[in-house]
């Protein structure tokens, strides 16, 4: 499973290269996988926006702790419509992409 998302993440990579900058939504971001996606998506400075979503912002120490203007960090419970319907909300405001005429989101992490 972890090689195939590497690959997979490796492609991605190498697909949206050139329609930089672009942006990312990686869920369940405060901790484990999620959060070292999130570590590592940063890296590559192509990316414009990467919205961090996990369930409680308040208590995702670790996350908050990332100083990257890049990362904005946006309440996301997968489980609950009301909180998915936000989220999508939030991205389309906060995606200046949209208002430039640029690729949206281009990758979407469903880290369950």
């Amino acid at each position: 499973f972890f090689i195939f998302l590497s690959i997979l993440i490796a492609l991605q990579f190498r697909l949206v290269r050139i329609m930089a900058p672009y942006s990312v939504l990686v869920t369940g971001a405060n901790r484990g996988i999620g959060l070292a996606l999130v570590k590592e998506f940063l890296k590559n400075h192509d990316i414009g926006v990467l919205f961090a979503g996990c369930r409680n912002p308040a208590n995702a120490a670790e996350l908050n702790s990332i100083t990257d203007k890049r990362l904005k960090i946006i309440e996301l419970d997968v489980n609950c419509d009301q909180s998915i319907d936000n989220a999508v909300r939030t991205v389309c405001f906060m995606d200046l992409s949209r208002i430039l005429d640029l690729p949206t989101l281009i990758i979407l992490i469903s880290n369950q």
